[in-house]
């Protein structure tokens, strides 16, 4: 028996919630009572799409380990959170990937046992499929230069605060970009979706 296993990941990539304008370093800037609120907001809005998360990484910035917090407390979930250096404002998405692909071939089977003898007489090539849903909150530009590191090139789609999307893609390959949703699309939906 062959066994391929193909990890589908379904990248949640969010710009961090509205931040304050002054502070003494921007990595030290905090949300803004609105921008908990839009992190709220989000949250909300992806429980009503019926999605659930495994893992959360964050740049080490105070406004997205916020965002990140308020988001996994509206929607009561306690999911693995780690905060990478790789996610702050100047870094490069490639980069992000290999961090990405890496941390995730650890944490997902690439292998699945095989229940079944193989023999002589029947070789079986069966592929089982696996899924993960990650989200990264990061920065502007970083968060338009995922989409197309993880997309294709050309789908660098500008991220109001607190603005997410979504694109499916497996280990090593470029995937689509299947939605984008922000704040201004929950307002103008009367905070429905």
């Amino acid at each position: 028996m062959s066994l391929t296993v193909k990890n589908m990941i379904n990248l949640i990539i969010m710009r961090h919630a509205e931040a304050e304008a002054l502070c003494s370093s921007d990595s030290a800037r905090r949300l803004t009572p609105h921008g908990r609120q839009q992190a709220q907001q989000m949250a909300s809005w992806f429980a009503q799409q019926g999605l659930s998360l495994d893992y959360v990484f964050c740049s080490p910035y105070c406004r997205t380990a916020q965002t990140a917090d308020e988001f996994l407390t509206q929607l009561g979930v306690h999911v693995p959170l780690a905060s990478w250096q790789e996610l702050t404002p100047d870094q490069q998405p490639y980069d992000v990937r290999l961090l990405l692909e890496a941390t995730l071939s650890q944490l997902l089977p690439m292998t699945a046992p095989s229940t079944e003898q193989p023999t002589v007489q029947t070789t079986v090539q069966t592929t089982v499929q696996t899924s993960a849903t990650v989200l990264l909150v990061s920065h502007m530009p970083l968060v338009s230069f995922l989409v197309g590191e993880f997309a294709q090139p050309h789908e660098t789609p500008l991220f109001e605060p607190a603005a997410m999307a979504l694109v499916q893609f497996q280990m090593g390959q470029r995937g689509q970009l299947c939605w984008q949703y922000g704040p201004s699309q929950w307002q103008a939906c009367g905070g429905q979706g």
